[in-house]
């Protein structure tokens, strides 16, 4: 089983000494988002960074760090060029009736009836060549700005074959800055 050692501040903004102890698992990086675009700030940046560097560090301690997307039915790997970062495949624009439908579908469909479509197609098609299987002690770690992607049902089959959690915080102005967000965005 994984176990995260904090060790303490490193002297930077972004972030905290720590210490993995894997036993030989894997750390499966969530790009779903991060995949599908170009973009180089915000969120994506955090991404690419973490695989990058990851892969980086990880590989002289034996730590894999693999990049992982979701693909409609499971979770399958990210190509990686041979400096460690994530060959980004934009999708194709889709027309405004698509891109409408879409939204409709979002507005208008429950969660649940999501889920149970996702069921169907899994049952149907079943999952890719490639999917990603977890094991025990594997750390899948949610960096991205997937939240409104279905994939929560992969998940918990990675959690079921011993896989831990691991989500990542982005935005803490609400939280830290309360007096310059919109009072229409905070929280009751």
């Amino acid at each position: 089983m994984a176990r995260l050692t904090v060790l303490g501040a490193a002297g930077v903004v972004s972030g905290s000494r720590h210490l993995l102890d894997h036993g030989g698992a894997r750390i499966l990086v969530d790009c779903t988002q991060t995949y599908r675009s170009a973009a180089t700030t915000g969120i994506p940046r955090v991404v690419r960074n973490l695989v990058s560097w990851g892969r980086r560090v990880g590989r002289p301690l034996g730590v894999e760090v693999l990049p992982i997307r979701f693909d409609g039915t499971c979770f399958v790997p990210v190509a990686v060029d041979a400096t460690d970062t994530i060959i980004p495949q934009p999708e194709p624009r889709r027309d405004l009736a698509a891109r409408v439908a879409g939204r409709l579908r979002k507005l208008f469909v429950s969660r649940h009836m999501r889920a149970a479509d996702h069921r169907a197609h899994r049952r149907l098609w079943g999952e890719a060549d490639n999917a990603v299987r977890a094991g025990v002690g594997d750390v899948l770690l949610l960096p991205d700005g997937s939240w409104d992607v279905p994939m929560w049902q992969s998940i918990d089959v990675m959690r079921d074959a011993g896989a831990l959690l691991g989500v990542v915080q982005h935005d803490f102005i609400p939280l830290r800055h309360p007096d310059i967000v919109p009072e229409r965005n905070l929280a009751p």
